[in-house]
């Protein structure tokens, strides 16, 4: 009997240890490896985009205009380094071709045709001189022999006279039928003329057309071959090219920018001036600096019949270095503002609730519910603004509702303006105003103490904004991906 006593003692006692120990582990925090303390640091908001290193300005050759579209027979390679003269494209057009041998058949014949008109119009000039050489002798013989008869009768006299008259007028109906036909011969002389200087002009016409079938080298420079604005591809031999289709491009290598494709919702936080680093995979890891260019104010397609539109940004690189030319793919980061000494947390310690994004902030065995506003986040980290501190330890996993004590008000905090990151000082008005959130894998990303550069605009959270250059010095609580230049 004391055995089984013994044995009930012993069960309750241990029943009571282990409930124990459950109670002292549901009022537990989580373990530290799932807990994180807040410590205030530096986030850089950035703006990541890739795009292609063109030339700031180049001589854009076009295809002639010629129809029907011309096929291009010959084109030099991409990246070929030509002189002054050489010959960049060629193309084939048999309907010029033809049209020349036409031409020249043509001034041909009306060349023939303008001697054989003119051997015509000698011969009828020569007749009609002819009549009147003979109608001016016989009037003239005529007179002199009405001199002889003074002493006929008067009716000799009158018929004569009436001859001389006769031979007078055949004689003036012979000069001015000579001057008719000077005019008139004069006529059809500028006639053929005119058929022959149109001849001539068709066949100046083809030859300047079939000249514009080759484009040469206006100086000596690298071929950028153009794209077709149809397939998105690279121009090849083969292709039929519409007028004034760009074929390519001799860029001037003193100035090179980046021409970015980005997301409607990324454009519109970037202004004329943003600092950036760029960097071309296949030249290294050498990040070289840069500045938005130009921002175009509307979205295009990025293909001709693609629904997905994106906003052009022109980058400027801030370099002359010879291996950056036109055609290599290359990378932007641009610096859209920098917040200091502000709370940056893992994206693990946000949750929602009521609508309401809320970290968990461990006090003692139970956690307190704290609102906070996002400020600017990436994949990683979110930089927040709210009621806490260095120091706070922000639960990394959901709490358990017998775990957490409500605050009392439970509303999204209000930013002020200086630590808004969206208002920002720009030289351009934004892209547009109305703009849509397209998913973009160019997108806004920003991460804790990011290197950039020394005139990149910090803004503190009581609204101070640090003079250029005064970027405060790392410590043990910061965090980046780029070391310090």
């Amino acid at each position: 009997m004391k055995r089984i006593k013994y044995i009930f003692c012993v069960g309750i006692a241990f029943s009571a240890f282990i409930s124990l120990l459950l109670m002292n582990s549901c009022s537990q925090a989580p373990a530290d490896e799932v807990m994180y303390v807040v410590e205030r640091s530096n986030y850089n908001m950035v703006i990541k985009g890739q795009g292609e290193l063109e030339a700031e300005n180049a001589n854009i050759l076009t295809a002639p205009m010629v129809r029907p579209a011309p096929t291009l027979s010959y084109l030099v390679k991409e990246g070929t380094y030509v002189a002054k003269g050489d010959t960049i494209a060629r193309f084939t057009s048999t309907v010029i071709e033809n049209d020349l041998i036409e031409a020249l058949d043509d001034l041909s014949v009306e060349r023939a045709a303008a001697i054989q008109t003119e051997a015509q119009l000698n011969l009828q000039m020569l007749l009609v001189e002819s009549q009147l050489t003979t109608a001016k002798a016989a009037a003239d013989a005529a007179a002199l022999q009405l001199t002889k008869l003074d002493f006929e009768a008067p009716r000799t006299q009158e018929i004569k006279r009436l001859e001389i008259a006769q031979f007078e007028l055949e004689a003036e109906r012979a000069r001015k039928n000579l001057e008719s036909l000077k005019k008139i011969q004069q006529e059809e002389r500028a006639h053929a003329q005119l058929r022959i200087t149109q001849a001539d002009n068709r066949v100046n016409l083809a030859r300047s057309q079939l000249a514009e079938l080759t484009l040469l080298a206006p100086y000596a420079a690298i071929v950028v071959v153009g794209t077709d604005p149809r397939t998105e591809q690279k121009i090849q031999e083969g292709s039929i090219v519409f007028p004034r289709m760009p074929v390519a491009q001799l860029p001037e290598l003193s100035s090179i920018q980046l021409n970015l494709k980005l997301g409607e919702t990324d454009a519109q936080k970037l202004a004329v001036g943003m600092k950036a680093h760029i960097r071309v995979p296949s030249a290294g890891s050498t990040l070289y600096p840069g500045s938005v260019l130009r921002i175009d104010r509307v979205a295009k397609p990025i293909t001709r019949d693609s629904k997905v539109k994106k906003v052009q940004v022109l980058v400027h690189v801030d370099t002359t270095a010879n291996e950056l030319r036109p055609g290599l793919t290359a990378e932007a980061e641009i610096f859209v503002r920098k917040l200091t000494d502000v709370v940056t947390i893992p994206q693990e310690c946000i949750f929602v609730q009521d609508s309401v994004k809320v970290v968990y902030v461990q006090q003692g065995r139970r956690f307190a519910v704290h609102p906070i506003a996002v400020l600017a986040q990436d994949e990683d980290f979110s930089a927040v603004y709210g009621d806490l501190k260095s120091g706070d330890r922000l639960s990394m996993r959901p709490v358990p509702g017998s775990q957490i004590r409500m605050s009392a008000n439970m509303v999204t905090p209000v930013v002020p303006a200086e630590m808004d990151t969206f208002k920002v000082s720009r030289r351009e008005s934004a892209p547009m105003n109305h703009f849509g959130d397209l998913t973009s894998p160019n997108r806004m990303t920003g991460r804790p103490d990011s290197f950039a550069p020394s005139d990149f605009q910090a803004v503190q959270p009581n609204g101070a904004q640090r003079n250029a250059g005064q970027t405060p010095a790392k410590t043990s609580n910061e965090r980046g991906s780029h070391n310090e230049e």
